[in-house]
């Protein structure tokens, strides 16, 4: 208590049915209702942004807020039919990216109820200019792979290729390349090649 009415409440019921809240009143007279944050129910599930948690734990969205935060490094959070899984960046007030540590460059990973997974990630530290560089799609049965350079059996693929396939490489059907193509090793060919 005291003169700015600024409280943290917890309160609790008298029989089993009851549930154990968190609430808090800001400041300013007359004292407002206080605002519910947490809530545990009767059965053990905690809320935090609702006083309905439809599960063990329920976080509900905090307006354009990013969920969960763990050593505010890694974020979780879920809009609509995506769920976003990120490294050093967040959703902020304002509905826009921001970056955790500006020294360092950050990826999302986000599932979407489609049947896709989408990969990013920023080009340079610091700032939120987002490249997709994978997509996963279920439903059509492929893998899409946006970036300029995919390796396959190496870690650097040459520059000058879009894909750099290191090792053994078996072809079970035809081979069609249209255009220059480079064989820097022996080719055996057991079907066609046009």
């Amino acid at each position: 208590e005291g003169a700015d009415r600024k409280d943290a409440i917890i309160a609790f019921g008298d029989d089993n049915t009851d549930f154990l809240r968190f609430l808090f009143t800001p400041s300013g007279g007359p004292p407002p209702a206080p605002t519910e944050l947490m809530r545990i129910t009767s059965n053990g599930s905690l809320g935090i942004g609702t006083t309905a948690p439809s599960r063990r734990l329920s976080i509900a969205r905090d307006g354009n807020n990013t969920e969960f935060t763990l050593n505010d490094n890694l974020f979780l959070d879920g809009q609509g039919s995506t769920v976003r899984i990120t490294n050093n960046a967040f959703i902020d007030n304002g509905g826009a990216w921001a970056i955790s540590d500006p020294g360092a460059r950050a990826s999302t990973i986000e599932i979407r109820d489609s049947g896709v997974i989408d990969f990013y990630g920023t080009q340079t530290a610091g700032a939120a200019d987002w490249q997709q560089m994978l997509s996963l799609d279920a439903v059509n049965n492929r893998v899409l792979f946006l970036g300029n350079r995919f390796g396959i059996g190496t870690g650097a693929p040459h520059a000058s290729t879009v894909l750099d396939v290191e090792g053994y490489t078996l072809i079970g059907g035809n081979l069609q390349v249209n255009g220059p193509a480079d064989f820097l090793d022996s080719v055996n060919m057991g079907s066609n090649l046009t």
